[in-house]
């Protein structure tokens, strides 16, 4: 247990110093060209368990001739893991991004932006999403609190109106969860102490 621990927190003073690789954790060709990210809300492309550090999904948002193709992920937050971090570089404005809690999201051309947790429009090399005031553009989406926990959360991303390609990179950046700071960590070991020479102190009855 203890090197599992040490192993996690070695891999974690990585990524926090830069140390570690970004992960690379699908790439979306032009259309017709690779594979594709899912359009369908209710069956999203399945990334799996984020890694710790950084790591990022490729995709091209399209609007061509009347097909419009959202791109839809689902990915997992482990659980001695956090989400600190959501970020997107896309060329243009106004394309749609929602973040949603689970495994499948609502529908934002039927649903109501509410349901997400994010729901807005995004361009450019956005801060991180998941900090509210980082949002031009907020479509009432319900909120989140940074940093997010474990689970599964899906993002939909998706070109509102120009014909037209855009590569874009979604990056997520993950860290393990905080542990006891040491002076914490101490004094529940020296409680533990105390209970245990309290407990052979005791003489049996006689």
């Amino acid at each position: 247990m203890v090197r599992v621990f040490l192993l996690s927190a070695f891999v974690g003073l990585l990524s926090v110093n830069g140390f570690a690789d970004v992960v690379t954790l699908f790439v979306d060709d032009e259309p017709g060209l690779g594979e594709d990210l899912s359009n369908d809300s209710m069956n999203p492309t399945q990334l799996g368990v984020l890694p710790v550090g950084q790591s990022q999904v490729l995709g091209v948002l399209f609007n061509v001739e009347s097909d419009n193709d959202p791109d839809i992920f689902t990915f997992n937050v482990a659980p001695n893991q956090t989400l600190d971090s959501i970020t997107v570089s896309i060329e243009g404005d106004r394309h749609f991004f929602g973040l949603d809690a689970g495994p499948t999201s609502v529908d934002p051309n039927t649903g109501n932006g509410s349901d997400l947790l994010i729901a807005a429009l995004i361009g450019g090399n956005t801060g991180n999403l998941l900090i509210p005031g980082n949002i031009d553009i907020d479509y009432g989406g319900s909120g989140v609190t940074t940093p997010l926990g474990p689970g599964d959360y899906t993002i939909w991303i998706q070109e509102t109106a120009v014909d037209d390609l855009y590569p874009y990179t979604v990056t997520f950046e993950t860290s393990v969860a905080a542990v006891p700071e040491p002076s914490s960590l101490a004094l529940f070991c020296i409680a533990g102490a105390v209970v245990g020479c309290r407990r052979r102190r005791r003489k049996p009855l006689v």
